[in-house]
Formats: C-alpha cells, structure tokens, sequence
C-alpha cells in the first residue's frame, strides 16, 4: 500500500495511466527479449540525503554509471537489479547516465536528481517510507538503519473505514510521530561531515499501559549522549511528543546512534542533524 491511506500504490503505473513506474520496468527487465535499462528513482529528483544508491533494471549482463560527467563504474546485474551504493551527490543539478549492451546494441538511460547541501545536516522520517516536509524542514525516509521495526500510528482502511479510532500525539509539530520505528536496540549509521553536529531525537511513548519503568538510552559513536530515561514520564504521559537534543562530532565521515531500550522498547519517531552553532563547537572541516 505504500504510505497513501485508502489507496492501492502497487500498481505498475501510476493513476493517471502515463507513467510507467520502476515496477513495470523491473518485470520488463525480468521476462522481456528487448533491450531493458532503467535508472530507478527518477520520480523522487529532489532527494532528502546527499548519498544514495543508485539502481538500475536491466537485461543487461553488467552496466556503467557516470554522475555529472564522472564514470562511477561497471557492475555485475545479478537478479535484473544494478546497483551502485553510496554515491554521493553533489549539492544541486545532478545528471546520471547508465549504460549497457545487450545483445550487441549499445543502450542507455538518465535521470536527473537535485542533492541537498550537506553542511545542513540531515533529517529523518523513522518508520516512514516516504519523505515529508514539516515546518518547511524536509524529512527524507527512514534510511540508514540496522534492526528495528517501522510503526504506522494510524492504519487505514478501505473505504474510509478504520479498524480502530485515529489516534493523535500531542506535540509542536504532530506530523513528526505519523511514523516511528521501535525495538529492544537499534542503530543508524548516518552521513555527515566531519566536525560538529547537533542531534536532536523526537520520541514518545505509543502505548497508554506502559510502565513507567519502560526507557530508552541513546549513545553516539559509543558514548552515551542520552543516559536512559522514561519517555512516558518525561512527556507526562502516553502519546505525548517529547524531543532530545544533544551535540555530536563526528569522524570519519559519520555518525551512529545506538538506541536501546530497557523493559521495553525504544521509539524514535524523527532524527534531526544540524550544524552546532554554540560558541564551544570547534569548526567543522571545510569551513
């Protein structure tokens, strides 16, 4: 069903009938003599993240990848699927061009992304599969992440109808928790530029008849930067919003948030990066 409530989004093309999505060309690539080569992706140009992996559908035995003008290389498509992971855009206009042969004919595709600036951080929808914007801060999807399970707080139905009530979170900024992803331990490994960072983690408890006693720890890159906590008491209850926000710096061109629940489960509802402007934070590189 994808993120849409009330609406079936598995079809091979969209409503309107004009476009033919990433699916169609997946099975085209699977079960066509043709010539297949499709970049994937192409509808969601303006990207959240300044990294992604780029895929490809193909016949193809292998393809090659260049990004504005630069050759990323030629890979293996096992299973119909190219893949080139980690690949960095560029702040902007971004033109990708894939290339294959197949059955001695040359073939091609391109698509165009827009990246986002890097020394801005990064913003994080947990348990959603699609990005949002929220107080005009785009939320990219939940990505990054090992371990866990992605949450839906109000499940639709056909027809309008709902197996259960809607259920609301009082927050600031309610469109924050529509999603979150929980588990006993979870972590993303999230990139960011060397230097120093704020983190900021939006959280509350999903089920009235919690304990107390249920908490979450947050460590980054092996050190605690949240000591365990009850969310449910320092929201004032259930289904309330409460945020976290602690500073960072980051190595080696990434951060890992460790989240950890205790006679519980952890909840991370959003993940917001920012650059750390207090007078103590030591310059980021490149500034």
């Amino acid at each position: 069903e994808g993120d849409s409530f009330d609406l079936n989004t598995k079809g091979l093309v969209t409503a309107d009938r004009k476009q033919r999505k990433d699916a169609f060309w997946y099975y085209k690539a699977q079960w066509s003599s043709e010539p297949v080569l499709h970049l994937t992706g192409k509808r969601y140009a303006e990207r959240a993240y300044p990294v992604m992996e780029v895929r490809a559908y193909s016949n193809a035995a292998r393809a090659s990848l260049s990004l504005n003008g630069q050759a990323l290389g030629e890979v293996d498509c096992p299973q119909r699927i190219c893949a080139w992971p980690g690949v960095a855009l560029r702040p902007g206009a971004n033109h990708a061009v894939v290339t294959a042969t197949i059955g001695g004919a040359q073939v091609r595709d391109e698509a165009d992304w827009t990246g986002p600036d890097p020394a801005q951080g990064l913003r994080i929808a947990a348990g959603s599969l699609g990005g949002k914007l929220v107080a005009g801060r785009r939320f990219g999807s939940d990505n990054f992440v090992t371990g866990g399970t992605p949450v839906v707080l109000n499940m639709g139905g056909f027809g309008g109808r709902r197996l259960m009530a809607p259920r609301a979170v009082a927050a600031p900024e309610p469109a924050l928790y529509d999603y979150w992803r929980e588990g006993e331990a979870f972590s993303y490994a999230l990139p960011l530029g060397n230097g120093a960072w704020r983190a900021t983690v939006h959280t509350f408890e999903p089920r009235p008849a919690a304990a107390d006693t249920v908490m979450m720890r947050v460590t980054a890159n092996g050190k605690v930067a949240v000591p365990a906590f009850s969310v449910k008491q320092a929201a004032g209850g259930a289904l309330k919003g409460v945020a976290r926000s602690f500073p960072v710096r980051v190595q080696g061109g990434q951060l890992r948030l460790d989240f950890v629940g205790t006679n519980g489960k952890a909840v991370v509802a959003a993940i917001e990066i920012v650059p750390d402007v207090s007078p103590k934070a030591a310059p980021r590189a490149g500034r």
